[in-house]
């Protein structure tokens, strides 16, 4: 992208033309890796979610709590699960009622025979 031995155009040439910060080409990116105490962390979220996945956040940080780790906070426990994708599965409101239209239907198909 940025040619560093071109004599022709400066580096702060090329990256108005290609229109970064001139920061941005003289950056150099760091890979974070993450620590055991955060694997250990996220293998036990998931072993939990895996158990019982209707638990939220909030029950999560408190088996988390039960397995030893009590340095462990509800918002570290949200984050841990958005980076991992984990959602907690709950049925929806009313889910137990029947639907009027099945009521309807019914009723209309019986008037029918």
């Amino acid at each position: 992208m940025i040619e560093w031995e071109n004599r022709q155009n400066t580096i702060t040439r090329q990256c108005e033309l290609l229109d970064l910060p001139r920061s941005t080409a003289y950056h150099i990116p760091v890979e974070i890796m993450p620590s055991e105490d955060e694997i250990a962390i996220k293998n036990a979220i998931d072993r939990i979610h895996y158990r019982e996945p209707s638990y939220d956040v909030r029950r999560i940080k408190k088996e988390l709590h039960k397995l030893g780790y009590n340095r462990v906070g509800r918002r570290l426990v949200k984050r841990y699960m958005q980076e991992m994708d984990i959602y907690e599965f709950y049925p929806g409101p009313n889910l137990s009622k029947r639907a009027k239209w099945i009521a309807i239907g019914l009723k209309e198909a019986c008037e029918v025979f």
